[in-house]
């Protein structure tokens, strides 16, 4: 129903029937954020000159401003949910898993909110984003992002469940060094696994 370009030109912004509107990204081409919220169709989209808010107007009579920064975002979806954060399943549903890239600071906002399950689940989506594939320059990034979100919840709060996660995500990146030729990087890799299973133990 309306379509609108980001003033920093790397994200369109649609409103839609469905009473959802999406943020693309337009180098990938990727969904890469659903805002719900409306009860009707979203008749027009804007974003406000700093890229980081959307405004949105509905056949509900409504119109509203979105924050598009993560750490504004969690506290909406806490407040519309009612519990802590999101699991990797709805990071998915909700198509965040490009959020952390939406910003340069994004990832950094995530750990400051200090919410040790929230970055969990980013962790594992971002491990899961490089399963399935071993192509080193396509699982770099996430797998490197998986290992800081990792290491900044066990700074937190020290569990099983998490180490558990890391050591297995520092494993399989292991794997796709060791299936490069790249044997020194494997080894450092697998040795910090069994240090941080080691730890827990």
């Amino acid at each position: 129903m309306s379509v609108v370009f980001s003033p920093d030109g790397k994200h369109l912004a649609t409103g839609a029937k469905d009473y959802t509107a999406k943020i693309w990204d337009l180098e990938t081409g990727k969904s890469i954020l659903t805002i719900e919220g409306h009860a009707g169709t979203i008749n027009s989209v804007t974003f406000l000159p700093d890229s980081e808010h959307l405004a949105t107007g509905s056949s509900d009579s409504t119109a509203k401003i979105w924050d598009l920064q993560v750490d504004q975002l969690f506290q909406r979806w806490q407040a519309n949910n009612g519990r802590a954060g999101l699991i990797q399943s709805q990071l998915q549903q909700y198509n965040l898993e490009a959020l952390l890239d939406q910003h340069p600071d994004n990832e950094q906002k995530l750990i400051a909110t200090h919410e040790v399950w929230q970055i969990k689940a980013f962790a594992d989506l971002a491990a899961s984003q490089a399963s399935g594939s071993n192509i080193l320059r396509r699982v770099e990034p996430h797998y490197a992002r998986a290992e800081r979100l990792y290491a900044a919840a066990l700074t937190l709060q020290d569990e099983r469940f998490i180490r558990q996660n890391y050591a297995a995500m520092l494993r399989r990146w292991a794997a796709v060094y060791q299936s490069d030729g790249l044997e020194s990087k494997a080894a450092r890799l697998e040795a910090k696994a069994d240090g941080v299973w080691r730890v827990e133990e």
